[in-house]
């Protein structure tokens, strides 16, 4: 993690998307940055990998619903969808 430090969450999100780095490596060095924080400070009443690891399996699958165009709309800058089942997400169905 050390050598991602200096970067802020937008730093992170470019270097992942201009793939220098993936996901998972960025989630793997901050988790082990965080219990190195937990070890020393214990700073946090829990440490959920697992669950880490769900939000990036669930932003690649909203990702590809995008990509396969179903685009989540707006006006005057809310979605005009507010159920999951309306942005047309592939589910496991699909599978």
């Amino acid at each position: 993690m050390d050598q991602y430090t200096a970067y802020d969450a937008l730093g992170l999100a470019a270097l992942i998307a201009k793939k220098e780095v993936t996901a998972e490596e960025v989630l793997e060095a901050a988790l082990m940055r965080a219990e190195r924080a937990q070890d020393t400070l214990n700073c946090f009443s829990a440490i959920f990998p697992d669950i880490a690891r769900q939000q990036i399996e669930g932003g690649l699958v909203f990702g590809l619903g995008i990509a396969l165009g179903n685009a989540v709309r707006y006006r005057a800058g809310l979605p005009t969808s507010f159920t999951y089942d309306a942005l047309g997400l592939p589910t496991l169905a699909d599978c």
